[in-house]
């Protein structure tokens, strides 16, 4: 069996992320890459609202950021959710419940 497409990379592990600003976190402050100059690693995390997966991992991302944050590594959750197609879908609705604002990393 054939794949129907395939996956290329913009970049790989260990390369720079481009540039991103100007995300809301779920408390509404904004924030860009470079709000994580002082990190070592930067993980971006992709998140939907309604993913049971992610609905599942929150306390271990919690965790893992907890673990390795004396290992100057950072967590950033991105919201995934496409807004126009699931407006009750909105940032921070969702994950502040579920994270109950003891988010140890930036949604």
């Amino acid at each position: 069996m054939s794949a129907v497409f395939e996956i290329k990379y913009p970049f790989g592990i260990g390369e720079q992320a481009p540039y991103f600003e100007g995300l809301p976190n779920i408390d509404g402050k904004l924030f860009s890459l470079s709000s994580f100059n002082d990190k070592e690693v930067v993980v971006l995390i992709f998140l939907a609202n309604r993913c049971p997966t992610a609905r599942v991992y929150t306390d271990r991302l919690k965790a893992i950021q907890n673990d390795y944050e004396s290992k100057d590594a950072q967590l950033v959750g991105i919201n995934s959710d496409n807004q126009y197609f699931f407006p009750l879908n909105h940032l921070g609705k969702w994950w502040k419940s579920l994270m109950n604002v003891n988010s140890t990393f930036p949604i």
